[in-house]
């Protein structure tokens, strides 16, 4: 498991949560269905489509691909806050017995009060699903647990800054992630498709180059479908999940 390195993270994070003015009783909040709160803009896609965009606070659509394409934005739900960076396509769907949380690439501040049923994250680099979350004891009552997740070309990237500890899921196994710390999952080499069209999110492509299969936000269909308890018709490559040691 890798170290964070000091300061600047947790300098990110704090910085947005001034911004934002988020506090443990906006967190445990009365959003019962979410809001999202954009700094600039937010675009809402639907099957490569462009359906609608946000510019002041609204409900936070389920199952809909988002992007804060001006500015960040700032996501509140029961029990999860959040600060998405610009440029960082995401969908988020909610059940009784999880919350999911699809990203494609870019970066995903979280704040969490209390974890009130498991957190999936999926990515194209596989699936990690939150089942604990340990807090450290607060003098102030204020019990928070602050995170991240950043997707790239090199992977995914789940770090604890601050507040507690996760009890995590992979594809290797159960790990702890105590704060100031972070694990890593390689991505294989997604298949390449055809359409570049700046809309496209990454949904499954028609083309014949072997994108089929790769479905919300490039995510391959299979991790989806496992997410979301779904079955999918034929095979899709499997992304090898690994925990890296620390960066240079």
């Amino acid at each position: 498991m890798a170290k964070l390195t000091k300061n600047k993270p947790l300098y990110l994070f704090l910085t947005t949560l001034i911004l934002f003015g988020f506090t443990a009783n906006v967190m445990a909040g009365t959003y019962d269905n979410g809001r999202i709160i954009p700094s600039g803009k937010v675009t809402i896609y639907s099957e490569n489509n462009q359906v609608g965009e946000y510019t002041e606070e609204a409900p936070l659509p389920m199952q809909s691909i988002l992007n804060c394409t001006s500015g960040d934005c700032a996501l509140r739900m029961p029990n999860l806050s959040a600060r998405v960076k610009e440029n960082t396509p995401f969908a988020i769907n909610e059940t009784q017995d999880s919350r999911s949380i699809f990203i494609k690439e870019g970066s995903f501040f979280f704040a969490i009060p209390q974890l009130d049923k498991p957190l999936v994250i999926a990515t194209a680099a596989g699936v990690v699903t939150v089942q604990q979350m340990f807090l450290n004891a607060s003098n102030n009552g204020e019990n928070v647990l602050s995170g991240y997740i950043t997707v790239s070309n090199k992977g995914t990237e789940l770090g604890v800054l601050e507040g507690g500890s996760l009890v995590v899921s992979t594809e290797n196994g159960e790990q702890t992630i105590e704060a100031g710390n972070r694990i890593l999952l390689a991505q294989s080499a997604p298949a390449k498709s055809s359409n570049t069209n700046a809309a496209q999110l990454g949904e499954t492509s028609d083309d014949s180059s072997g994108a089929a299969g790769f479905g919300l936000l490039g995510i391959p269909a299979g991790i989806i479908a496992t997410v979301l308890g779904l079955s999918v018709a034929g095979d899709d490559d499997k992304n090898e999940q690994t925990v890296s040691k620390p960066l240079p």
